[in-house]
């Protein structure tokens, strides 16, 4: 399946491209400095998370999900030339007129400096383009500047609520957003 989402995506502070295997070792490092991940999910990235996504897709648990729907993008900086994060789309979940974001990653000296903000202009552009009906995704609960952010960017519409039932330190839930196009 090709996609706008297939090409690069160009902004005035950002550009939105594959990921190649030069970048993994700067996009893990991102990974790593996200101190709350473990508070806000439970878990911390495994240290080959983006090779795994690279090499073997990020699917996600429907029948017959396919690496072909799959794609690993980098964020990088117009001023810099270099990746301030990523996102890993899937085209296809979870219906077939759904582009689904399963992470979305900025490092922390570019976060509220408007290179997400641009980012999800992009995508929405380029998901409306190529026919999708809808950009979805899954926040944790506990992650308040996460809600914010894809709140502020459209996504409004609550597809679901997931996980534990009751709130604890240990348990955690996760809210599906939906942004209509």
């Amino acid at each position: 399946m090709k996609t706008e989402l297939d090409l690069t995506l160009t902004g005035k502070k950002v550009i939105i491209r594959n990921v190649e295997l030069q970048d993994v070792e700067a996009l893990q490092a991102f990974c790593a400095t996200w101190a709350d991940k473990v508070l806000l999910e439970g878990n911390t990235f495994e240290p080959d998370y983006i090779y795994k996504c690279l090499t073997q897709a990020d699917l996600p648990p429907i029948p017959n999900a396919s690496a072909d729907h799959y794609q690993m993008k980098a964020i990088v900086s117009q001023a810099q030339s270099s990746p301030i994060g990523f996102m890993d789309l899937y085209e296809g979940y979870p219906d077939s007129d759904t582009l689904w974001i399963g992470m979305f990653l900025l490092a922390p000296e570019a976060q509220g400096l408007g290179f997400g903000r641009e980012t999800m202009e992009l995508l929405t552009q380029a998901a409306a383009a190529s026919n999708f009906k809808s950009i979805s995704l899954g926040v944790y609960l506990k992650n308040w500047t996460g809600l914010r952010f894809w709140y502020q960017n459209g996504f409004s519409k609550i597809k679901g609520l997931y996980g534990d039932k009751h709130y604890s330190v240990d348990n955690f839930a996760l809210m599906a957003l939906e942004k209509t196009l």
